[in-house]
């Protein structure tokens, strides 16, 4: 029983951790139904046993195993975070501009209690935008509920639906959390960290890009806040939190930022990292602004905070602190801060500042993680020197990790004596090692988010190969100072972690296989003897990997621009969490802002005649840099399309379907237009004689079918016996009502004589292997035309009468000839003529050397021309001869049909040379 619960804690982690990779794979997948709340799944952490009958096994929490884990609340934290990531998961699956969702909507879906499931559900509206429509007294609810997952939920959905607008009244809303900042005579209020570092977060969304110089004061003040009695525990989430929003409000600002510039962001962010340079008072201004000197610089921000004792004053959390900068709590958040300030700026200043350590004086000072976070701080910074190469990442290796990595990391055992290993701290060397590549392949996934890049794919599945051999060559604990044996385990499993997300950010919504078996390799580990190792933060990176290559089921991206990789940034932030309720360094609704990253970059192609989705193959021209020359791509779609600022062009190819060409809009400097892609559906059309790739990938049954084609239309009847004339229609078309008349008229007859079914399937064919099903009922309107010349001359003078030829035939019988069985003989015989100038006058059909037409076949086949005024010439030989009075000499003398009445001078000569004249060109006549 013992290890019944054990494996089935281990699979309850790993099945809490999926709600997130499913929130992604899911996204703006459904649309709500107004009369039913929102179906959130239930989050089953109950297991079966296959031998023995498939019996239910739950987890008890006085179980040996739960017990050492944390007992009853290590199973009950199972049911609270991993609750509001499931709830976040169905939320988002309702796209963005949905028109169903409406305040009435959200509000019926409140649960009489507020839950962790809501909360998520909240947070995903939010995102996708649709919280706006909350009326204050809605808000007010929510908030007055006193929950603390809805109330971070409502904080961060309601900024992430206004970002960057700077509303004064939801800026309002997130202050009143944030106690640090209330004034003197507010009424205390007691707030969690986790609703004080949500707060903080939600104000750099709201001024996202803004540059506001009132809140990057605050937001500099509450990144060095020092400790005090009523925030002790999480400042390292809080501190963080304060960072990331102020990079949010001036990403990409460097030092052009409107307002900032008295302000020396660059050297006090630079003080919170390395804890050196010029002193600051707690307000956040300039030491010579004030006389404050000492330990009252870092006093607690806020004039409305207890005062500590001198005990308290220099107690944070875990370590004394006195006068100094905690850099533990301070250090990541000023560190991405400044990345995201000088975001794809190239600013080598700045960047030289973020210098990995490159000697064993340094790397005391500097711990591993952060280490991590500068290379990826340094490398966004210097966004264009980002290269998808070994020499690139080699180049972020300081010698002194070369050295190592060249005796110790290479193998099992150092192929040679590593110095005076006694005075070397090789472990924190092997970390720091293990940290810089970690780092530099985040800034691999990020500068190529989105791009499906090879050689980026490649590089980072090395890695991450590189990194599982690593971690099974490691001892779980150090236990020598030399060689693979001092190498951390969960320092690897986290770069593992770090690099599998970010191969997963670069290959996004591409659904690559090869990079779907190695996370499906990743996460099938907990069967082996390493599971104990592979905490609820390991299993969520592998959930959020998945969901990404698979995001929004294949039809979204991520984009590159500076909101986009500062959410990405937060999203992936490299630390995740322990245990399910871990928010101590990272919030963990804060993982779920990827949202903010997407892009809908999709292309369909549908059928103009059927309608359907296809596969076409494209040609897609891209210009990757101002100086690279322009780059060709293949593409099949459905696709994900590049970036719209490189997009140059795009061309259908194969040989399927008509060749077309979207070029891009040239004065707008290369940009394609996006009315060009007729809201990312591109409508083709199929040629003829070919199959859609779904029915035909090799293209085997459209050449069968051609084959089958010739041999029919010239082997007669013996050609046909054996094949299905609606199975031949489909080989060459999908439309609905070809295959209908081949199926009713030319395989069952349909009430037909045999004669008109044979033309009938002579016809079908030659239409839809000649690429013109239009013409079928040209077809078959001529051929009725001649049958009824044919049987009016049978029956003789019964059907002509003198008063519908006269000179007096009234208006009302032309006007409706189909009262009138004379007069629509009349039609037929003036479309034949007409027929028969056309094609007299287009040059028999042959191409012409001179001509728009040349090179083109004739629409209408010249031997059934000639057949047909054979027919007609029989039959008014035979009525002629016949009759001595006929009213078709009238119609000749009218000028209805002229060759009748040379046919009586030359008996017959003049009128067939007429017909067979008028028989040898039509096509060009009709193009």
């Amino acid at each position: 029983i013992s290890l019944q619960q054990g494996r089935l804690l281990s699979l309850g982690q790993r099945t809490a951790a999926q709600p997130v990779g499913r929130g992604a794979f899911t996204l703006c997948s459904s649309s709500p139904t107004i009369s039913e709340p929102l179906p959130i799944p239930n989050l089953c952490l109950a297991g079966s046993l296959p031998t023995q009958q498939n019996a239910l096994v739950s987890l008890d929490p006085n179980s040996p195993v739960a017990n050492s884990m944390g007992g009853a609340n290590a199973v009950n934290e199972l049911s609270t975070w991993p609750e509001y990531h499931n709830g976040c998961a169905a939320g988002l699956k309702l796209g963005r501009g949905q028109a169903r969702i409406s305040r009435t909507w959200i509000v019926y879906n409140k649960p009489p209690e507020a839950s962790y499931s809501h909360a998520g559900m909240l947070m995903a509206l939010g995102l996708q935008g649709h919280l706006s429509v909350l009326s204050s007294t809605d808000v007010y609810r929510y908030l007055s509920q006193e929950h603390d997952a809805t109330t971070v939920g409502v904080l961060l959905g309601m900024a992430a639906a206004r970002k960057g607008t700077m509303d004064a009244t939801v800026s309002k809303m997130l202050f009143l959390h944030i106690p640090a900042r209330h004034p003197p005579s507010f009424p205390e209020l007691e707030l969690s960290p986790h609703v004080q570092a949500a707060a903080l977060m939600s104000v750099g969304l709201l001024y996202l890009g803004s540059s506001h110089r009132f809140m990057t004061e605050i937001l500099l003040a509450e990144l060095g806040r020092g400790p005090c009695v009523d925030a002790a525990h999480d400042r390292e989430g809080y501190a963080l939190a304060a960072g990331l929003s102020l990079g949010l409000i001036t990403v990409g600002r460097g030092r052009d930022a409107a307002g900032l510039s008295d302000l020396k962001l660059e050297e006090r962010l630079w003080h919170y990292v390395v804890g050196t340079g010029a002193e600051h008072t707690s307000h956040g201004l300039p030491a010579s602004y004030a006389h404050l000197q000492g330990a009252e610089i870092f006093r607690p921000s806020s004039p409305s905070a207890p005062v500590p004792t001198a005990e308290e004053s220099t107690c944070g959390g875990h370590i004394m602190e006195g006068s100094m900068v905690n850099l533990d709590v301070t250090a990541p958040g000023a560190t991405l801060a400044l990345a995201l300030m000088f975001l794809k700026t190239n600013d080598e200043a700045v960047a030289a500042r973020l210098s990995i350590p490159s000697t064993h004086f340094e790397l005391d000072y500097v711990r591993p993680d952060f280490i991590l976070l500068r290379v990826v701080a340094r490398s966004l910074i210097l966004w264009d020197s980002i290269l998808p190469s070994q020499e690139w990442i080699d180049r972020q290796v300081p010698s002194l990790m070369k050295t190592y990595a060249k005796y110790g990391i290479a193998g099992l055992e150092p192929t040679a004596p590593f110095g005076n290993a006694a005075h070397i701290d090789t472990e924190a060397v092997a970390q720091a090692h293990m940290c810089i590549l970690g780092g530099a392949c985040m800034a691999v996934g990020l500068r190529f988010a989105g791009t499906c890049n090879a050689a980026a794919q490649e590089l980072l599945r090395d890695y991450v190969e590189y990194f599982v051999d690593l971690k099974q060559k490691a001892a779980a604990v150090a236990e020598h100072n030399t060689g693979q044996d001092s190498m951390d385990r969960s320092m690897i499993e986290t770069c593992i972690d770090i690099t599998a997300v970010s191969l997963s950010v670069i290959m996004s919504g591409s659904g690559h296989m090869p990079t779907l078996r190695l996370l499906r390799r990743l996460q099938r580990r907990l069967d082996k003897h390493d599971s104990n190792s592979l905490t609820y933060g390991n299993h969520m990176a592998i959930s959020m990997a998945t969901g990404f290559l698979f995001l929004g089921g294949g039809r979204l991206t991520f984009g590159r621009s500076n909101e986009a990789i500062a959410a990405l940034l937060v999203a992936l932030y490299p630390r995740f969490p322990q245990s399910a309720s871990d928010n101590r360094c990272h919030l963990q609704a804060m993982r779920h802002l990827y949202v903010l990253a997407i892009e809908e970059r999709c292309l369909d192609a549908v059928d103009i005649d059927t309608g359907e989705t296809v596969y076409v193959p494209l040609e897609v021209q891209l210009q990757v840099s101002p100086d690279a020359p322009p780059l060709t791509v293949e593409r099949i779609t459905p696709c994900l399309l590049p970036e719209r600022d490189e997009l140059l062009s795009i061309k259908v190819a194969g040989h399927r379907y008509l060749p077309q060409v979207l070029v891009a809009n040239q004065p707008s400097e290369g940009k394609l237009d996006p009315r060009d892609l007729q809201g990312k559906v591109l409508y083709v059309k199929r040629k003829a004689a070919a199959n859609p790739y779904s029915l035909d990938p090799n293209g085997s049954r459209s050449l069968q079918s051609h084959t089958f084609s010739l041999r029919t239309r010239g082997g007669g009847e013996s050609g046909r016996s054996s094949t299905n004339e609606a199975h031949l229609v489909s080989s060459f078309s999908a439309d609905p009502s070809l295959a209908g008349f081949a199926h009713l008229v030319c395989q069952n007859g349909f009430g037909c004589f045999t004669p008109l079914k044979e033309f009938c399937t002579s016809a079908l064919i030659d239409c839809v292997t000649c690429e013109k099903p239009g013409l079928l009922q040209t077809y078959i309107l001529l051929y009725q035309a001649v049958q009824a010349i044919a049987d009016a001359s049978r029956q003789g003078c019964d059907r002509w009468s003198d008063d519908e030829f006269g000179d007096t035939q009234s208006a009302n019988e032309a006007a409706c000839p189909a009262q009138f069985p004379g007069s629509s003989l009349i039609l037929s015989l003036q479309s034949l003529r007409m027929i028969l100038l056309y094609y007299e006058g287009s040059g028999h059909g042959r191409p012409s050397s001179t001509g728009a037409d040349s090179g083109r076949s004739p629409l209408l086949q010249s031997t059934f021309l000639l057949a047909l005024s054979d027919r007609v010439v029989t039959s008014l030989q035979r009525h002629l001869s016949e009759h001595a009075f006929s009213p078709l000499r009238v119609l000749g003398c009218q000028g209805i049909m002229p060759g009748v009445h040379r046919f009586e001078d030359a008996q017959g000569v003049r009128m067939c040379e007429r017909v067979a004249f008028s028989n040898r060109a039509l096509f060009a006549c009709y193009l």
